[in-house]
């Protein structure tokens, strides 16, 4: 669509008419037009650069007064500590020289640096200009605050630095800032002279550019000489023959320009700015008449695309009106976080959590906000989404205990870069709150049904304790018929001493009694205005300040009440009372279950203990026989501390039994103690009423008699005893605290006395058949105890007997067998000799009197087998097996021992025939008599020593040797005994050590034993050590086994023993064979006997050795529990 003449071709007629021709004749004045055009265009850069520096301005000090403003909120409701450090740490950037803080009095609060300072009127906020007397002008940013006035100095060479980078090197004059009275601040250029006091008013040419919200204005100043002197050399005559050539044309070129270019353009120009506000006017003309084409085409061209953009602002706005309405309405909190963390918007429910609007939150990071933390939270959802570029989520606990849920979404711009996430958080603190109610709820339920009820507390007080924070949790236990309430402390922490678990108070002194009677909750936080009552006061002395009571109740009945307690002063039952209120009603079935569990078991062990003492009672030949034991059983009824049985005897009451007395030092006194019944109302109501007494508490009962000792008597219960519907005494029960006895034990313990009365009359008329019976019981029981015992004896014999018993039919065979018997031919025989002795037995029963007996082998052992006929009692045989195995070894062992004997005696017989031989034929020389006479002398020891050991040998194997135990202290002992030994080691160039134990061990012993046992291993070790060798004697304690042992070792570095021959070192007259090959004298059965007496103090010996190092004996002895001294001590 062709719109008008085109561009093109009107702008080539234009250039032909108004720049050609005027430029030929304008060519002729281009002198003086350059010098014009050349001043108008110094004079006109002057005043655009005026204009530059004013606006420059006017956004530097926008941008201070924003940063100003930040810093007025950061110190604002801070400390004057904090405030300087802050107001300080901004000195540091620049943009300031100093801080005040004015109030709304005028008094100056904070100034940095300290010192005095020459004010603006702070009542004016923003710039001002002021001089101080020394001529200096400093300029002044004051800002209003809620608590008055915030006056910064801004940095004269912040604002010269800044013009210098903005101006330099366009501008050559100077620059000042001034205030309506004249005052001037030096700006450009930085090192003018007159910037260091009394500027002077700038000379030249002025250009002045006011700033926006502000007095204060903007001076350039410059010479005009300078700025025409380059263009005034033209020409000036060309100027006036072309000027009015030129106006002509000018003015006809420029109305034709206007009318195709410069009006459409306006139009054009004013379309977008509308546009930019989001509408454009209906009459915007889509082309002009007279315009060029292209300028048409771009009207019509704009104005549909217009349109287009304000239908589409118009629906995203809508769009946008839309999400913006649902994000504030939204209850979850929706922010947008930069990757610093600072909020960048947020919607209403996040300002509403904390009580601002969500422009307050702008800029302020998120943590400090609702976290109160100066860094960023652990594991932080929103900080691990920018940093990972992911979706997050995770829950996060605020410091005052709220739980949220966040999800992070991160936001990336058009490069995939992370440019902040969108943070959803919702609040789940009463989810959490409800879940863990659930979770305790459901836990203390599972408790609650056990079989015990008591088995549930520990569970029921961990669970209300972590979820309330309270310290003591008790159960009250209402008695309906006493009003009394009775602790049970689930939690108590810290304690109340003077409220121990068990303790029974009246209802009366609580202040929460009332509550509990009627059924309702009570709760306070503030214990001590209830001091006038004794359980409130001490509860509050003990320190808590708040308590909550439940009730507890079922099936209409008062089961008792459920108290929380807590030592801070505030309601923590808030939100809890749901559960709480699930929690009391599933305690109270809990203990009405229990209660009724809990009575039917009272009754079935009252019927089953009555029972108990009625039988005991019937078989009882006196009365001393049962009267303890109805008390004892009377104990166990009823939870008394102390019982007594009185028996009425004319006008007194006696007590003729009593238990429980010597915990209160009063069994003396009780076991006389006789009543007058009518100087004591407690058991004159019983006894004239008949019916049973209970006193809860003694000392409210003004009729009651304190017998001197017996004031420890808080509870007290009398129950008549009856025989044939007369009272002949009293059972009673006494208790150290009130209320310890219930109506409830009252009537349990008046049903036992029943029960004892029963059996006292049944007893009483069974007395008569006793006599009768007792003759024809006696003659029974004689003659069924004659024939048990004789029976028991024969079974003792036949089943304990160490010989084997066999009961034989008449063909042989084995029909029953004793013990022995079955472990000999069934478990220790083979299948082939448990064969072999059943046809033996067979043989012996066919032929008896040719085969009465035999003796066989059987298990490695050897047996005596005989055969017994049992005619005419008993159509069969006995067989009876005796292990004659020791008998054949000890046989085996005399006919050694002879042997032995026979060979040991041989040799020193040998010797002294021989000499004596020697003497009878030698002459009588003294002399030579005398080494004869020697060798016939050791003979003669050698023979002694031999027959002594034998001796003890067979003492020891007899059973012959009795010990005389005593304590004996190891230490003491061997150092006695090496006194004995060193005279004998010195014969040999030995040298004795010994070393004795710090523990000082003592054991039971018979001394003179322990003295021939040590002999014995240190003559040994003398003999068999070379000469010049070491003895060494230690004492030491040891435990093996699990017991402690006092220990004696003998070491020696002898000739040692080779250790094939260690196992027989301890049999009899065995010696080594490097001692026999060496002639080391010896008899061979000391360490045999050694080893008897050991074994006979319950002891061990050990031995270790090396052939050419020596031989180490160990005699371990029982340790007594503490050594001798301390035991006498």
């Amino acid at each position: 669509m062709q719109y008008g003449v085109p561009l093109r071709k009107a702008f080539a007629n234009f250039v032909w008419r108004w720049v050609i021709l005027p430029g030929l004749t304008v060519f002729l004045l281009a002198g003086l037009f350059t010098s014009i055009w050349g001043t108008h265009t110094g004079i006109s850069r002057r005043k655009a650069i005026a204009s530059f520096a004013a606006q420059r301005l006017e956004e530097e000090f926008t941008h201070l007064s924003h940063h100003l403003t930040s810093l007025a909120e950061n110190i604002q409701g801070k400390s004057p500590q904090e405030a300087a450090y802050i107001l300080n740490k901004a000195l540091g950037e620049g943009y300031f020289e100093s801080f005040c803080l004015v109030g709304q009095d005028g008094a100056i609060s904070l100034a940095m640096p300290s010192g005095s300072l020459l004010l603006p009127e702070f009542s004016l906020e923003g710039l001002s200009l002021v001089q101080s007397p020394t001529g200096f002008t400093h300029l002044y940013l004051t800002l209003k605050t809620p608590e008055g006035y915030l006056i910064a100095l801004v940095s004269r060479y912040h604002l010269q630095t800044f013009i210098a980078q903005e101006l330099s090197p366009l501008y050559e004059g100077q620059l000042f800032l001034a205030n309506p009275q004249g005052q001037l601040l030096p700006l450009f250029p930085p090192d003018l002279e007159e910037a260091a006091s009394n500027p002077k008013p700038p000379t030249g040419l002025r250009l002045t550019s006011p700033l926006r919200n502000s007095n204060l204005t903007v001076v350039a100043a410059f010479s005009p000489l300078k700025a025409m002197a380059p263009f005034l050399a033209l020409g000036f005559v060309p100027f006036l023959l072309g000027v009015l050539l030129w106006a002509i044309g000018i003015s006809t070129g420029f109305r034709s320009l206007e009318r195709m270019a410069i009006r459409p353009l306006e139009i054009l120009l004013e379309g977008v700015g509308k546009l930019r506000e989001g509408a454009i006017s209906a009459d915007f003309p889509r082309h002009l008449p007279g315009a060029a084409a292209e300028i048409n085409f771009l009207l019509s061209s704009f104005k549909e695309m217009a349109e287009e953009i304000v239908a589409a602002q118009s629906t995203l706005a809508r769009s946008e009106a839309e999400k913006r309405l649902i994000l504030e309405g939204v209850s979850d909190l929706v922010t947008f976080q930069d990757p610093e963390l600072r909020i960048r918007w947020a919607n209403k429910a996040a300002g509403d959590s904390v009580g601002k609007r969500p422009e307050e939150l702008v800029g302020k990071h998120c943590y400090e906000i609702w976290h109160g933390r100066l860094s960023p939270c652990p594991n932080c959802p929103v900080s691990e989404a920018i940093r990972t570029g992911s979706f997050q989520q995770g829950e996060v606990t605020s410091p005052d205990g709220r739980v949220w849920f966040i999800r992070a979404r991160p936001l990336k711009d058009e490069s995939g870069k992370v440019i902040g996430a969108v943070e959803t958080t919702t609040e789940i603190t009463q989810q959490r709150r409800a879940e863990e109610e659930q979770k305790a709820l459901t836990e203390i339920s599972q408790a609650l049904n056990a079989l015990e009820v008591r088995e549930a507390f520990p569970t029921l007080a961990e669970n209300l304790s972590r979820l309330l924070g309270c310290q003591r949790i008790v159960l009250l236990l209402f008695d309906k018929e006493t009003a009394t309430l009775r602790i049970i402390n689930l939690k108590s922490e810290p304690p109340v001493p003077e409220l121990p678990d068990g303790t029974t108070f009246a209802a009366q002194d609580t202040a929460a009694a009332k509550a509990i009677l009627a059924g309702e909750i009570d709760c306070t936080t503030n214990l001590e205005e209830f001091s006038s009552y004794p359980v409130d006061r001490a509860v509050a002395q003990a320190g808590y300040r708040s308590r909550i009571v439940f009730p507890l109740r079922f099936g209409g009945e008062l089961i008792g009440a459920l108290a929380l307690l807590s030592t801070r002063p505030e309601p923590f039952w808030e939100g809890k009372m749901a559960f709480l209120r699930q929690v009391s009603d599933a305690l109270a079935m809990a203990l009405a279950r229990d209660r009724f569990l809990q009575t039917e078991r009272e009754e079935r062990h009252l019927v089953q203990t009555s029972a108990e003492t009625v039988a005991l009672i019937l078989k009882a030949q006196s009365p001393e026989e049962f009267l303890d034991l109805i008390l004892e059983k009377a104990g166990q009824i009823v939870p008394g501390d102390a019982f007594n049985l009185m028996f009425i005897i004319g006008d007194y009451a006696q007590v003729v039994a009593h238990r429980g007395y010597e915990k209160w030092r009063a069994e003396d006194k009780i076991s006389w103690l006789t009543l007058h019944l009518t100087d004591y109302q407690s058991i004159q109501k019983v006894y004239e009423s008949g019916e049973p007494l209970l006193i809860p508490d003694t000392t409210a009962v003004p009729w009651w008699v304190k017998i001197p000792g017996f004031e420890w008597i808080k509870s007290y219960i009398c129950v008549p005893v009856k025989v044939e519907g007369r009272i002949v005494g009293f059972l009673n029960a006494d208790g150290a605290r009130p209320y310890q006895f219930t109506f409830q034990d009252l009537r349990r313990l008046q049903a036992f006395a029943d029960y004892v009365s029963l059996a006292l009359e049944k007893a009483r008329m069974i007395a008569d058949l006793k006599d009768y019976s007792e003759q024809l019981e006696r003659l029974v029981s004689e003659r069924t105890a004659q024939l048990q015992a004789r029976q028991a004896w024969l079974d003792a014999i036949f089943k304990g007997s160490s010989d084997g018993y066999a009961l034989l039919n008449p063909q042989g065979d084995i029909l029953e067998m004793n013990p022995m018997a079955w472990a000999w031919l069934k478990q220790a025989a083979s299948p082939e000799e448990a064969k072999f002795i059943q046809e033996t037995l067979r043989e012996m029963v066919r032929n008896p009197d040719a085969f009465p007996e035999t003796i066989t082998e059987l298990g490695g052992r050897t047996f005596h087998l005989k055969a017994i006929s049992l005619e005419p009692c008993y159509s069969g045989s006995l067989a009876i097996l005796h292990d004659i195995t020791q008998l054949k070894l000890l046989d085996k062992a005399k006919s050694k021992l002879l042997t032995d004997i026979s060979h040991e005696l041989r040799s020193p017989m040998a010797t002294i025939k021989l000499y004596a031989e020697l003497l009878r034929s030698s002459p009588p020389d003294p002399e030579k008599i005398r080494p004869y006479l020697n060798q016939i002398l050791e003979s003669i020891d050698h023979m002694a020593r031999l027959i002594n050991d034998i001796t003890e040998v067979v003492r020891l194997e007899t059973g012959r040797v009795e010990l005389s135990l005593s304590p004996v202290e190891l230490n003491e002992f061997v150092r006695d005994a090496a006194d004995r030994y060193r005279q004998e080691a010195s014969k040999y160039q030995h040298q004795l050590e010994i070393s004795l134990s710090p523990d000082n061990p003592a054991v039971m012993a018979d001394f003179r034993r322990l003295q021939q046992i040590l002999d014995n291993l240190v003559d040994n070790a003398i003999r068999y050590t070379p000469a010049g060798g070491r003895i060494a004697i230690s004492v030491r304690t040891e435990e093996e086994e699990g017991r402690l042992w006092g220990v004696i070792e003998v070491a020696d570095n002898g000739i040692g023993i080779p250790e094939e021959e260690l196992p027989h070192i301890f049999d009899r007259f065995f010696r080594g064979e490097k001692a026999r090959s060496e002639q080391i004298s010896g008899t061979g059965l000391g360490l045999a006997i050694v080893k008897e007496l050991v074994e006979l103090h319950n002891g061990q010996i050990k031995v270790r050795s090396k052939v050419g190092e020596g031989s180490v004996f160990t005699v371990m002895l029982p340790l007594l529990e503490m050594p001798l001294q301390k035991r006498e001590d």
